[in-house]
């Protein structure tokens, strides 16, 4: 789960008739299966009644000047590999953010650095977000130049990772209950080197974790927290930086396009 972020293409002049389209379609699609359902569920339709509604929720789609599937046909989506970072996950036209403390978001915001939302001055709810590209290049700048001043800075040599324990009982946990229940969980074939589960922190991909400090740092009613300050590299923080760089390569490569207006944002999380 995370933010995803996706760049479209429309003329700025058809956005909106575009966008009143697609309302007309779902809500008149929307009526077509209550009428076929009839209070039943999709799974108790015969598959003669399911190409009945396909049939005409496709002919509203077309009537309306749309894709069969109810879609614009004239916004695209946008999406290039990155010139200068052709192997990371971000594009000229995809961005993310997982929610865990690791995603971008919450890094750049621990560092008090701008984050996706304060690029590109998200404040609404909706998923086509609109976007004043030229101060979101000023603001990726200003997030891009404080980056690295967090890497050239003492901070960067360590990281804290926040553990954070659901406490169900009071009673002190022996060193053989301790062993017993780790060997339980990664008995437990999991796909992950590194988790979190309700017993505790695990990391399993080998990586040497070289702790410097534990500080307690407090927590809520039934959990308990710690933050484990270890040494760190600057390495480990370069997949953001790529990020922060391929933000500001989308952000350029739309302003060069000569029509920016004709630009903007999808934005799910």
């Amino acid at each position: 789960m995370g933010l995803d972020v996706s760049l479209y293409k429309c003329p700025a002049n058809l956005r909106g008739v575009e966008d009143q389209k697609e309302e007309e379609y779902n809500k008149h699609s929307e009526e077509i299966w209550e009428k076929h359902l009839d209070g039943r569920k999709y799974n108790e339709l015969s598959e003669d009644e399911k190409k009945v509604i396909k049939a005409e929720t496709e002919e509203l789609a077309l009537g309306l000047g749309l894709k069969k599937d109810g879609g614009s046909t004239v916004r695209e989506r946008v999406e290039i590999v990155s010139k200068i970072h052709p192997e990371h996950q971000f594009k000229i036209g995809y961005l993310r953010s997982s929610y865990n403390g690791a995603g971008l978001n919450s890094v750049l915001r621990e560092l008090e650095i701008p984050d996706l939302f304060e690029i590109f001055a998200v404040v609404n709810e909706g998923y086509f977000v609109e976007v004043d590209w030229d101060a979101s290049l000023e603001r990726i700048t200003e997030a891009l130049e404080k980056f690295q001043m967090f890497l050239n800075s003492p901070e960067a040599k360590y990281e804290v990772i926040e553990l954070s324990f659901f406490t169900e009982s009071q009673e002190k946990e022996t060193r053989k209950d301790t062993l017993e229940k780790f060997m339980s969980i990664i008995n437990d074939k999991t796909s992950f080197s590194n988790f979190s589960h309700k017993s505790g922190h695990y990391f399993l991909d080998g990586v040497n974790i070289k702790a410097v400090r534990l500080l307690p740092s407090g927590g809520r009613l039934g959990i308990s927290t710690v933050h484990l300050v270890a040494d760190s590299k600057e390495e480990n923080y370069f997949w953001y930086k790529e990020a922060l760089e391929v933000t500001q390569e989308m952000i350029e490569y739309v302003l060069n396009t000569g029509s920016p207006e004709d630009y903007f944002l999808g934005w799910s999380g």
